[in-house]
Order: structure tokens, then C-alpha cells, then sequence
């Protein structure tokens, strides 16, 4: 049976790119996660020159969280999409502050 959006497919972008970027931002969480990756300042509003171990793993932790965010909100914009997902919720307010977030740190991934 075809989806109500796929007739439109070009009108509803957003679902192609949600589907191509989500197992994106997943290997890149996976890839993060290993190590060997710089310290992810950027979270921070603080500037400091040097972190201390505590602080350097808040800032991963962070910056996992920050990117899980972001995955989320890829995964409500595509389970809206194609029902198949009922344990996920679809809420707008979180998926603007996920694509916000994305937005914000897109320069960010090249780590």
C-alpha cells in the first residue's frame, strides 16, 4: 500500500533526508563512541585552555547526548511518516530543539 507521501515524494523531502541521515549520525555516535576523538568544547559555553579528566568526560557525555538528540528527532520525523514505530512519540518541540541542534553542531562532525 503507498503512503500518503509518497505521491509528493519531492513535496516531502524531509523524510528522505531524515531516512538517509539517521544511520549517519548513528555510525558517527558508534565511531565517537571508540575514542581517539578530540575534546568536544564546543558544548560548553565555558572556554578553558585545559580540562580535567571529570570535565573532559562530561563534555563526551554531552555531546553523546547532544547527537542522540538529534538522532531522535530524525526518528519521529520518519516514524510519522511510515506508522511503524508507535513507541515513538511524535513531539514538535523536541524535534525542533533536535534539528536545532544539529544545525548548530553541523560543523562540529568533522571529529
Amino acid at each position: 500500500m503507498e503512503k500518503k507521501t509518497e505521491a509528493w515524494g519531492w513535496y516531502n523531502l524531509k523524510y528522505d533526508l531524515a531516512k538517509s541521515i539517521i544511520p549517519k549520525l548513528e555510525t558517527y555516535l558508534i565511531e565517537y563512541s571508540k575514542g581517539g576523538m578530540s575534546i568536544p568544547s564546543w558544548v560548553s559555553n565555558e572556554s578553558k585552555d585545559n580540562y580535567s579528566d571529570y570535565e573532559i568526560n562530561d563534555l563526551v557525555t554531552q555531546w553523546k547526548s547532544e547527537v542522540n538528540h538529534m538522532i531522535e528527532a530524525f526518528k519521529q520525523i520518519l516514524a510519522y511518516k511510515t506508522d511503524e514505530d508507535e513507541d515513538i512519540n511524535y513531539d514538535e518541540n523536541s524535534i525542533q530543539e533536535g534539528l536545532d541542534k544539529f544545525a548548530k553542531h553541523f560543523q562540529h562532525f568533522w571529529d
